[in-house]
């Protein structure tokens, strides 16, 4: 007899549980505020989650990337398990939509352009857009550059933080890419 899928709720308890879990990571999400930066004229959304003030002092800031055409409320569940209490360790975790996407703005010369074909800005775009990120938000949160900085990156935000890896081969402790 072949395994169940993973997902399979054959249990009422078990798909109860699980809609309460998600429930909990997008209650988390919704109470944290969206802010944005600015580069080249584009407002780019994003979130910080830090831990909370009784927990250990941030280790490590965790930087999300998501996929083409993603929001980073996609990932709730993600920034919800890593933001959970790790003994010694506490994460911060920054999630941030690219330009045109989810969230974020969009140039004017591109909105305007009635046929828009991937990738709307090119890869050197993205990657400017997470260096800037980088150096605005993750390292000013506190003063502080000294933590790890790891990528956990989807799809698209995988070949972005590759190219920015490339780019900068210190910026990223380690990386975490997935794809379909």
């Amino acid at each position: 007899m072949a395994a169940p899928p993973r997902w399979s709720f054959r249990e009422g308890d078990t798909k109860t549980a699980f809609v309460a879990h998600l429930d909990r990571c997008q209650a988390m999400m919704a109470a944290v505020p969206l802010l944005t930066f600015t580069v080249r004229g584009v407002e780019l959304a994003y979130k910080a989650i830090h831990p909370p003030k009784s927990a250990a002092p941030s280790s490590v800031d965790l930087l999300i990337l998501t996929g083409w055409n993603e929001n980073l409320e996609k990932y709730a569940e993600v920034a919800h398990a890593a933001t959970r209490e790790w003994g010694d360790c506490a994460v911060s975790v920054y999630l941030m939509d690219h330009r045109g996407m989810g969230l974020s703005g969009r140039d004017p010369a591109v909105v305007d352009t009635p046929a828009v074909t991937f990738p709307e800005y090119g890869f050197e775009q993205y990657c400017e857009d997470v260096e800037q990120f980088v150096e605005q938000v993750v390292h000013r949160t506190d003063g502080s550059s000294s933590r790890p900085l790891c990528a956990c990156a989807h799809s698209m935000g995988g070949l972005v933080a590759s190219l920015v890896a490339a780019r900068k081969p210190d910026l990223f402790s380690q990386m975490v890419l997935s794809g379909e």
